[in-house]
């Protein structure tokens, strides 16, 4: 096939053009989602730097009878109390890696809430009956998360096995005042403060669900960068399809357009027929 029977933005004329339009369109695709893959690495990190730093006494960042604070979701905190381990109750249907198990959760009566009690979630195990008692005193810290609301209903209210971590079920459970959230026990020393008992003794350390949240403007610029490049690939995907638009509006004006001498060009039958009657007259 010729190339002048091709679809004029297949011409050898124009391939080119769709090299750069490719190549221009690819890289900035590809430079914003770097930028954007960017922006979130460096928000992670700095929620995770706000996960490591010195925990905080639990007085200085929940007081029962308040709502949480939404700024301390997943603020590492420093807890000093007494266990109640004749409290203690699981949060079923857990998973890490696929595999089911259960929250071991047991409340602490804090050295300072006046008579409160911190649920304070004391690791993952698929063998409940065989996870440790807590008994005595605790210092140790962890990471603070609000109280779930999943949605999952109980199918036993009777038992202390509950579907969700939810600060009503544990109120009804052990009939006395809680803190507006729970405590996930940090039983591998990340805060710095590891726990001085054996109450973790077998248990596998529980992921916050939550992590502390960042200033919206953190890594603020390569968000703008990101969107700087998806805005250029954009334009060039523009320019790419008017110049191919273009280029078919003249490809179809040249087909159209007369030959050259077709204007001079006559019928040799008609000339002849013009001759006759200008003799016969």
């Amino acid at each position: 096939m010729s190339p002048s029977r091709l679809h004029p933005v297949l011409r050898p004329r124009v391939w080119p053009l769709h090299l750069l339009g490719v190549v221009a369109v690819t890289v900035a695709l590809s430079l914003g989602l770097w930028q954007y893959g960017a922006w979130q690495a460096h928000r992670e990190r700095a929620a995770a730097e706000v996960s490591t730093q010195d925990p905080a006494p639990l007085a200085d960042l929940l007081v029962p009878g308040e709502g949480f604070p939404g700024a301390d979701v997943g603020a590492p905190a420093e807890v000093e109390g007494t266990w109640r381990d004749d409290l203690t109750f699981l949060v079923d249907d857990r998973r890490v890696d696929g595999v089911a198990g259960s929250w071991i959760v047991t409340p602490v009566a804090t050295t300072d809430g006046d008579g409160a009690l911190l649920p304070v979630v004391r690791g993952w195990t698929t063998d409940p009956d065989a996870a440790p008692p807590a008994a005595g005193t605790v210092t140790g810290a962890g990471w603070l998360q609000p109280g779930e609301g999943t949605g999952a209903v109980d199918d036993d209210p009777t038992d202390r096995v509950l579907p969700q971590l939810r600060l009503a079920d544990v109120v009804r459970l052990v009939d006395a005042e809680i803190y507006p959230g729970y405590l996930v026990l940090d039983i591998d020393g990340e805060t710095g403060v590891a726990a001085d008992n054996a109450a973790a003794d077998g248990l596998r350390a529980v992921t916050p669900d939550q992590v502390p949240e960042v200033a919206p403007n953190t890594s603020l610029r390569n968000l703008l960068y990101a969107i700087e490049w998806w805005v250029f690939a954009a334009f060039a995907a523009f320019v790419w399809w008017r110049f191919a638009r273009d280029e078919v509006d003249r490809a179809r004006a040249a087909d159209e357009a007369p030959e050259p001498g077709d204007e001079e060009r006559t019928d040799p039958a008609e000339d002849a027929q013009e001759t006759a009657v200008a003799s016969s007259s």
